[in-house]
Formats: C-alpha cells, sequence, structure tokens
C-alpha cells in the first residue's frame, strides 16, 4: 500500500513527459532525490531514457564522497550518471543559498540538449510548507505566497525546458518510510543541521512547532499555495490584458502608456499598474520586485515636473532600475558592469545571427519586404565582400558609431554632426546610457542612419553625402549596382543593446 501511495504521487508526471524527451533527476543523493531516482528507475516508458546529474558545489568537504556515493547508486540502479562542478562567488550578492541555487539549475538545464528534454527534482511537502512560510516572512505577495509549481518552465538564458516536482504533494515522512522499506541508502548533510540558514531554522525549529498545535500543518500550507497558485494565474491573466493595452518589450515598460490603459471602470489604476508590472518583471527578468521597490516606481512617476527625474535609480541584487522620461528600464548587472559599448557591423550581424541576402537590383523583394517598425539599408556587393574578410576593413568605409571616441576627436565630431544626433536621440526617447552603444550607420565619417528607426532615413533625419548613394522615398538607400539587404526590427535593435 505505501508503495502505491507513493508512485500515485508521480502518474500524473510520468504521463506528461514527450515520448521523446530525456529524463534528467537533480540527484544531490539526499532522501528525496534518491526516493524519486528509485521510482522512476521502475517506469519501463522512463527507463531507458533516465539519467541523474550530481552537481559539486564545492561548499561542502563532504561534497566528494556523496558524489562517489551517487555514482554507485546509479550504477546498481543502471541509470547513466554524470557530475558537474560549479563554483560559486566568494561574497554572491544574492546569498549563499540563492546562489547556488541558481548556479545549480543553470548547471542542469545545461546538461539538457534536446528540445523537448525534461528535468525533475525531488522536492517535497514539506519543502513546500518552508517556501510559503519564508515567502510570508519576507512580506511576499500572491505569487510567492503560491510556493512552487507541480511543474513549470524553467528560463535560464536563451534555454527554457520543463521542470517537474512530482513529488510536491508526498509527505516527508512517507518518503522516510518508503526509503526504509526498500532499503534505500543515501546521504544527510551535516549542515541541514545549522539554524544559521533560515530554511534549517523554519524547518528544525518552526515546523515542529506547528505540528504539534496542527499536526496537518505541513498539509493544510501546501494545500493554501495550490489556492494560491490559482489566485496567481487569475491575476497573470489580467496583466496579460492590461499589458496588450501598452506597447512593452523585455527591456523597458512605458508607465504613462500602462496608466492609460482602459478598463471596465476607467483606466488603470495603481493596484492593477502594479500587478502589470509584477508580471513584466517575472516574464521577462525573473524578478520579483518588493513593497519598496513599487513605492520607489510610484514616487517618481509622480515626480513628472522634477526636472531630475531622468537621473533617478533603484539598485536591486539582479542590476538597476532606471527611469528616462515615462519609460522604466532594467539593467542587468552583467550589462551594468560591461565596458563593450560599442558594435561593429559585422559583430552586430553576428550576434543577432542574422544573414545577409544578396539581392539584386530588379528583385520585387526590395519594395515589398517593408513592414511597421523596420527598415533597411543596402551597400554595394564589393564593400559588403571586402568588408566580410575582415571586419577592420568594413569598418573603414561602414561602422557602427562610438560616440566616446568621437567625444575625444572635436573635428570629426564635427562631421557627424553630434548635436544633430543628439537630439535625434532624444525625439526618438533612447536613454543617455544607451546612445553609446546605439548602433549607427556612418559612411565616409557621415552619419547617414540609426539602425531599427526607419524615421531616420524617411523623414531625412540624416543624408548621406556620398554622391554614389541615394535615399528613395521608401526609405532605401541604396546604389546602382548590387545590393545587400539588411532589415532590423525594433526588437533586434534594442537586443544589440543588451551586453553578454
Amino acid at each position: 500500500m505505501l508503495s502505491k501511495f507513493i508512485r500515485d504521487f508521480i502518474q500524473d508526471t510520468v504521463q506528461q513527459l514527450p515520448i521523446d524527451a530525456r529524463v534528467c533527476v537533480g540527484f544531490s543523493g539526499g532522501l528525496d532525490s534518491t526516493v524519486l531516482l528509485h521510482l522512476l528507475s521502475q517506469e519501463p516508458e522512463i527507463k531507458q531514457r533516465l539519467y541523474a546529474c550530481y552537481i559539486h558545489h564545492g561548499l561542502h568537504v563532504e561534497a566528494s564522497v556523496w558524489q562517489a556515493h551517487c555514482y554507485q547508486v546509479c550504477k546498481t540502479l543502471n541509470v547513466p550518471f554524470s557530475a558537474v562542478a560549479i563554483q560559486l562567488e566568494a561574497q554572491p550578492k544574492m546569498g549563499i543559498e540563492a546562489a547556488a541555487r541558481t548556479l545549480r539549475y543553470r548547471a542542469l538545464v545545461e546538461q539538457l540538449s534536446g528540445e523537448h528534454d525534461v528535468l525533475l527534482t525531488g522536492h517535497h511537502q514539506r519543502d513546500q510548507a518552508e517556501t510559503v512560510l519564508l515567502n510570508m516572512l519576507r512580506g511576499s505577495g500572491v505569487k510567492g505566497l503560491a510556493g512552487m509549481a507541480l511543474s513549470r518552465n524553467l528560463t535560464i538564458g536563451t534555454r527554457t525546458v520543463k521542470l517537474h516536482r512530482p513529488l510536491l504533494n508526498a509527505p516527508f515522512s512517507a518518503l522516510q518510510e518508503f526509503a526504509q522499506a526498500h532499503k534505500l541508502t543515501w546521504v544527510e548533510d551535516s549542515s541541514n543541521q545549522s539554524n544559521d540558514f533560515k530554511r534549517n531554522f523554519v524547518r528544525n525549529q518552526v515546523l515542529p512547532l506547528l505540528h504539534q498545535q496542527w499536526p496537518s500543518s505541513q498539509n493544510t500550507l501546501a494545500r493554501t499555495a495550490q489556492n494560491l497558485q490559482e489566485s496567481s494565474a487569475l491575476l497573470d491573466r489580467l496583466a496579460k490584458i492590461d499589458l496588450n493595452q501598452a506597447w512593452s518589450n523585455p527591456f523597458y515598460i512605458d508607465l504613462s502608456v500602462l496608466s492609460q490603459a482602459e478598463t471596465a471602470n476607467g483606466t488603470l489604476d495603481w493596484a492593477g499598474q502594479k500587478n502589470a508590472l509584477r508580471f513584466w518583471f517575472w516574464t521577462h527578468h525573473r524578478i520579483i520586485l518588493l513593497s519598496h521597490h513599487y513605492e520607489w516606481i510610484n514616487r517618481v512617476m509622480s515626480a513628472q515636473g522634477d526636472g531630475k527625474k531622468n537621473a533617478f535609480s533603484c539598485v536591486l541584487s539582479q542590476g538597476e532600475l532606471r527611469f528616462y522620461q515615462t519609460r522604466l528600464y532594467f539593467l542587468s548587472t552583467a550589462r551594468l558592469s560591461s565596458n563593450k559599448l560599442s558594435l561593429s557591423l559585422a559583430q552586430a550581424l553576428q550576434r543577432l545571427n542574422r544573414p545577409v541576402f544578396l539581392q539584386n537590383h530588379e528583385s520585387d523583394v526590395l519594395t515589398g519586404d517593408i513592414v511597421e517598425n523596420e527598415y533597411a539599408f543596402y551597400l554595394s556587393k564589393s564593400q559588403w565582400l571586402a568588408g566580410n574578410e575582415s571586419s577592420d576593413e568594413l569598418m573603414t568605409n561602414l561602422s557602427i558609431l562610438d560616440l566616446d571616441s568621437v567625444r575625444a576627436q572635436p573635428d570629426l565630431a564635427e562631421q557627424l554632426n553630434t548635436h544633430r544626433l543628439k537630439r535625434f536621440f532624444q525625439t526618438q526617447c533612447i536613454p543617455v546610457w544607451e546612445r553609446s552603444a546605439w548602433p549607427v550607420l556612418v559612411m565616409n565619417q557621415c552619419v547617414i542612419s540609426v539602425l531599427g528607426c526607419k524615421k531616420s532615413l524617411k523623414s531625412g533625419s540624416f543624408k548621406c553625402t556620398d554622391p554614389n548613394f541615394k535615399v528613395l522615398n521608401e526609405g532605401f538607400l541604396h546604389d546602382q549596382t548590387q545590393r545587400v539587404i539588411l532589415k532590423l526590427n525594433q526588437h533586434e535593435r534594442l537586443q544589440l543593446l543588451t551586453i553578454d
């Protein structure tokens, strides 16, 4: 009966797994992941696709011993095994527990190469109860109090995989009984007894006290999390509706537009704006803002007449919030610390993984391929081929403008008409900190276009003085020979500004 009780918890997950998916278990050697690996190894439809991965944090003196134990368990179960070593920063800004968790998930995701590969972890009901209590004490909102989900998409960098927690509703006591009944062996982390870590304190001190008064408290907390997950899903649905009325992207959100979003009761109030912001930050950046962050945002937006408003910024552990006019930007820590502020055209193309298409000037594609927020420019085939051999050669006649170097050369600055370029940046709402990295097309020391801004060509904001090139009414720059076309939409334009 006990075996069936425990196995029932994983059946829903097993049935959801794609038939061609490799199944990776995050295997620490602890009781919960040992039980999960044992259960999955007994499933015929999973066994041939199952493997385990141990993450060596290097934080514990017995980490190598645990790795050897995990290898032996997998050998006994005839399950493929791998181990990955990760290294934490000396003093991680987000705390050791959070930093270790982030690196652990990154390492596990990197082991999944197939399109449908999935990751399974051994989180159980007690883990859920701890998470709910910790988030409650942090003052979390609905999403935090909803705890962990049975399954969710896990995005690390550009890779997204499905994460499943099959045992999330299984009581820890039941896992203990199952492991003992099947004579399983597992490792015990002695640091789990140290109450210096908040989660350990909740596990060792708080939960036992709650259990004395309310024996089913862990189950009740897990059920509360499930109820709040439903509420969180409804709030997400509402946020999507509100954000659809406001133009937004992963790089910034315009709060003046968001505040004017129409609802059944008029424009969107502050509570609705906060909900939309919460969803935007979590969806694009996996960030949960705290109450004082929202207070800061509201305070800045209320200071419409403050001339210093554009200088406002708020530091997070993952990066920085900045305002430019009514746009709220998020700049990641990696981008803030990077000094790669200019890109050659060749680097930009490589970064976007965009091929360049050679077009004959008689092709109908030249005027039939333009859509809103896109622009195209054409270069002679000979110029492109010369530049394609070497980015340095390409930069001779065609370059991405580095404004920092321009400031150091007054004569060149005058030729490039940087004052005019500055005004263009201002009218296009391009913030100050992005201007030195913004891709600007330069030919023969003359600004001819700001990449991604079709208006810069069409409105005549910049004019090319080279007699071999002409600006057409459709917004095309071209010569009279064979042409190369590069089209950059607004999302890709902003993508160039996210420095790795």
